[in-house]
């Protein structure tokens, strides 16, 4: 704490986790330790009891740190609700507004306990962690090893599926982006930002009638490559009566433009629903 470059290390607020590194060297043998602080804002750990590697009491502190929002149609808002449970199916779990510190139980006996904690954004969407640490002792310290770190995975495992006779399942990334999006905006015409209860991020934005057509758009530059995408749009209309277009949609990437798909006001099932 006296060099004042590693204490400035030490207590910077943006970083909050911790990697080590060992090298030994051949020719002599002197070995070196290098600390690397940083910051995974993807993927926002739990830590139970301030990452003790055991515990004697099944009631345990948990610490959710919040994503840090993050820019793309791909990345997730900070979290509003949080969801927890001993278990990864989370089986009768239910939402409850985000808070970074909690209480919690672990299953009772002896062993390793896993903690999985789900988060969802304002737009629904979520991301899932964990972390382990052992009830009783004597710690097996030999069974220590990196599955016992708060980490999350790089792929998804479905369970209790029941595909009912259906052969296929398709996956999207969920790209998703609305009227607070950075760059969401009215293109020409008239239009207003409104609170819907019914959109999901708790507005929308109307596009009003007048002069000429009217229209809005939003961008990203963050897509993937010659890989096939399906993008899907959430609109209402006031009266679903009419023949008449009401509305219509283009997407463009890569140089080229998908669409118009056009929509008439009896495309729509009812009016003021999505």
């Amino acid at each position: 704490m006296n060099s004042p470059g590693h204490r400035a290390n030490l207590l910077d607020p943006a970083s909050r986790e911790v990697g080590l590194g060992y090298y030994r060297r051949s020719s002599d043998g002197r070995g070196y330790i290098a600390q690397k602080f940083g910051v995974d804002s993807a993927y926002a750990p739990v830590i139970i009891e301030n990452e003790a590697p055991f515990t004697l009491n099944p009631n345990v502190n948990l610490y959710i740190y919040n994503l840090t929002e993050q820019i793309g149609f791909a990345g997730m808002g900070p979290a509003t609700q949080v969801m927890i449970s001993n278990d990864v199916c989370f089986t009768d779990r239910a939402w409850e507004p985000f808070a970074s510190h909690k209480t919690w139980t672990l299953e009772g006996g002896q062993g390793w306990r896993t903690v999985y904690v789900k988060t969802r954004d304002a737009l629904n969407r979520t991301a899932t962690v964990s972390d382990t640490i052992y009830l009783g002792e004597p710690l097996p310290v030999q069974e220590l090893s990196d599955t016992h770190l708060s980490t999350t995975q790089p792929y998804v495992t479905l369970y209790h599926l029941d595909g009912g006779g259906l052969p296929m399942v398709q996956f999207s990334l969920g790209w998703i982006a609305d009227d607070t999006y950075p760059t969401f905006g009215r293109l020409r015409g008239d239009g207003e930002r409104v609170s819907d209860p019914d959109a999901w991020g708790g507005t929308a934005y109307r596009l009003l009638p007048g002069r000429g057509e009217t229209s809005a758009w939003v961008w990203d530059t963050a897509f993937i490559k010659d890989t096939p995408m399906t993008a899907y749009i959430r609109l209402k209309t006031g009266s679903n009566v009419s023949n008449q277009e009401i509305a219509r949609v283009t997407v463009k990437g890569g140089g080229v433009e998908y669409g118009p798909r056009r929509l008439r006001g009896v495309d729509f099932a009812a009016p003021n629903q999505y």
